[in-house]
């Protein structure tokens, strides 16, 4: 089995929406807390923009991506040198490697079609990665745009109700 050229990029995606979650998480619990109805609700407009912004950068991101791997676009001169080392091409199937204990070994070069599988399983993974953030933190941040100032005073008059 051939190791997959866009396997690191998927632990970046992890990271990258794990931190959005936190930073989702952190901000709306402190402004609930600290700030005000008005200052809450409108939070949830900033996130309703950002994930629109976020959604538009990703659909642009896998387009050129596709487009860098079929030869074309913007990024297609860096993606051709990035793939050059990992393509399969006439003159030469295989490249020589050395182990860290000094042991030569040979790793088997990729074909166009086992790269563009390689860019299909990522592109799916890629949205349906950030579809399930884009759909879980749009509807909070829906809801809060909407009704942020009211959750706001609810759970305030909750609080004082239960700890005083």
């Amino acid at each position: 089995m051939v190791a997959n050229p866009l396997k690191p990029l998927k632990k970046w995606i992890n990271v990258y929406t794990h931190s959005i979650i936190l930073v989702f998480l952190v901000a709306n619990c402190t402004a609930l807390i600290f700030f005000s109805g008005l200052s809450f609700q409108r939070l949830g407009s900033f996130w309703v923009a950002l994930l629109l912004v976020m959604f538009a950068l990703t659909r642009l991101l896998s387009d050129e991506m596709l487009k860098a791997v079929q030869g074309r676009g913007l990024a297609a001169d860096i993606a051709g040198e990035k793939l050059d080392d990992v393509t399969y091409s006439e003159n030469r199937g295989r490249l020589n490697y050395m182990s860290k204990e000094g042991v030569e070994y040979e790793q088997r070069l990729l074909t166009k079609d086992e790269i563009a599988r390689f860019y299909s399983e990522f592109d799916e993974y890629l949205q349906s990665t950030f579809l399930f953030v884009e759909l879980s933190v749009g509807a909070v941040a829906t809801l809060q745009w909407g009704y942020g100032d009211l959750f706001h005073d609810w759970f305030h008059d909750w609080i004082h109700h239960t700890l005083f």
